[in-house]
């Protein structure tokens, strides 16, 4: 799975105005914010996945979701 493309089309979705819960929604803008820590070398990998692992949702299948809805999979 492409994570990359997947969190572009996040992006996207949430532009359009595509129905999000709250709670995926603070949780989506915050592992956006670990990515571009992480992609900018301020966020080792150990430290991104322990932060993604906090998040209050499953991150995965928040994706997988996304994935979905959009026609990625």
């Amino acid at each position: 799975m492409n994570h990359q493309l997947i969190f572009e089309a996040t992006d996207m979705e949430l532009q359009l105005g595509d129905e999000v819960s709250p709670d995926d929604f603070v949780a989506y803008q915050q592992a956006m914010k670990y990515r571009d820590l992480f992609l900018v070398r301020k966020l080792s990998f150990r430290d991104y996945i322990d932060a993604l692992s906090s998040l209050p949702i499953d991150i995965d299948a928040y994706l997988e979701n996304m994935a979905i809805t959009l026609n990625l999979v």
